[in-house]
């Protein structure tokens, strides 16, 4: 018992000096790099393998044995099994990024090993280009392996977030936000808020009342890995079908407009009281964005564009201000023009004067 609590304390102190070692040489070669202006992939390159020589000298430092010789196993082998760990890992990440938290963790791990192994091929073999390949290829395999592995175990990476009605506050609000395997809950979160807000603003410039606010299609968003998704009703961990799915750089933007288009389509017939020209206005854009919005597949909102309802239903206002005073608008209108004629004329009189 006693031995093996004594082997624990030394592999923990050994442990926490190589995190350490490994910090400082990080850092201090992250200055270094800073400092010249290295960046991009050399920067990389410079902090993986300068890393790499640094740990190795304060190691040396510290080490009773090689105190006085801190270059000692800095040399071909060394620089030339880092370059290999970094290009490894370099090709590894090109062909397939882990999406999980697991294969992450289980790329690392790989890559790990791949380092250990492709490091001992080259001090067996010593260094040459087709040694130097082969530990590229063996760094990268092992990664990829590990990363296949941890993401079989860890689970796809998904979360989700509701849009509801607040019968309390008589307003929209973010309801069920969950995530799972990794999942990010603060991404559903602002997919749905951003929902919420669109048809808070369209609601509250119509001056309208919800007639059974129950019954309307809000919708549920999400992610699973990185797709953005949609599911037509929610309620909590993977509940719901996903109908639609989005992805790339405009991909949130294209979700939040495909559930703010289904969501007004149910909710326009709902809608009661309010300003008239103001749901004129929402009813034509809607009407001319040729969307389907029966289908809830991606594509569903056709040409609809959230800020262009915006322009409309502010265009819907400003001529519903315009329609309640025209008698006297156009008085002052028409009283401006007369005046102005009048104007006008005496210029040119006095221009013909002269």
């Amino acid at each position: 018992m006693s031995k093996g609590a004594e082997s624990f304390g030394e592999s923990l102190v050994q442990n926490i000096k190589g995190a350490g070692v490994g910090a400082l040489s990080s850092y201090l070669v992250a200055e270094v790099t800073s400092a010249i202006g290295l960046d991009g992939f050399a920067g990389e390159a410079a902090n993986s393998v300068g890393s790499a020589v640094v740990s190795k000298i304060i190691n040396n430092l510290t080490d009773g044995d090689t105190a006085t010789k801190a270059f000692s196993g800095v040399d071909t082998t060394l620089i030339a099994s880092a370059a290999a760990s970094f290009l490894g890992g370099k090709l590894a990440s090109a062909i397939s990024t882990p999406e999980s938290i697991g294969g992450q963790i289980g790329a690392q791990v790989g890559a790990a090993y791949g380092s250990w192994v492709a490091g001992n091929l080259i001090a067996a073999s010593g260094f040459n280009p087709a040694t130097f390949v082969a530990a590229v290829v063996i760094v990268a395999f092992w990664q990829l392996v590990g990363g296949l592995i941890g993401s079989i175990f860890g689970g796809t990476p998904r979360s989700g977030a509701d849009v509801v009605w607040d019968p309390r506050a008589a307003t929209f609000a973010v309801s069920n936000v969950w995530a799972r395997k990794g999942g990010s809950q603060e991404a559903a979160r602002n997919l749905a808020s951003a929902v919420s807000t669109n048809l808070s603003a369209v609601l509250g410039a119509s001056g309208s009342v919800l007639l059974d606010p129950q019954g309307i299609q809000y919708g549920s968003y999400g992610m699973v890995k990185r797709e953005y998704v949609y599911r037509p009703q929610g309620g909590g961990s993977d509940q719901g079908q996903i109908t639609a799915r989005f992805s790339g750089q405009n991909g949130a933007q294209a979700l939040v407009t495909h559930g703010t288009y289904i969501a007004l389509n149910s909710m326009l017939g709902k809608m009661s009281g309010g300003n008239i020209f103001v749901k004129r206005a929402i009813s034509g854009n809607i009407a001319l964005s040729s969307g389907n919005p029966s289908i809830n597949s991606a594509g569903a909102a056709g040409k609809f564009d959230v800020n262009a309802l915006l322009g409309d239903v502010s265009i819907g206002r400003d001529y519903s201000t315009y329609f309640a005073n025209r008698a006297s608008i156009n008085y002052l209108r028409v009283g401006f023009e007369t005046h102005a004629e009048r104007a006008s004329r005496r210029i040119m009189s006095m221009a013909a004067a002269a």
